[in-house]
């Protein structure tokens, strides 16, 4: 992770989201709204949406695919709950 300097307001602003926010971390509280910022800018979600694209065709042409079944929501969900149980990283192509 890199460090930078903020300017204190700025500071002051992430102590308070930290303290009276549900919030663990200021760094949930900065990718949060990097998470926003990425959603508002278009030319980098049309280019992230192109990568996924190719992403899910060359996993289609690697074999690398999972049958659709009435189980198929049901089986994401117990993997994501297992791997909160476990203290394990849920990925994000599972997150809301």
């Amino acid at each position: 992770m890199r460090q930078i300097s903020l300017a204190k307001e700025y500071e002051d602003y992430l102590q308070y989201k930290l303290k009276n926010e549900n919030y663990t971390s200021i760094e949930d509280i900065i990718q949060e709204a990097l998470n926003e910022q990425m959603k508002n800018d278009d030319q980098f979600m049309n280019q992230r949406l192109l990568e996924l694209i190719k992403e899910g065709e060359d996993d289609i042409a690697a074999g690398r695919v999972v049958e659709y079944d009435e189980n198929f929501w049901e089986n994401i969900n117990n993997k994501v709950k297992e791997n909160i149980v476990n203290n394990k990283p849920i990925p994000d192509h599972v997150r809301p």
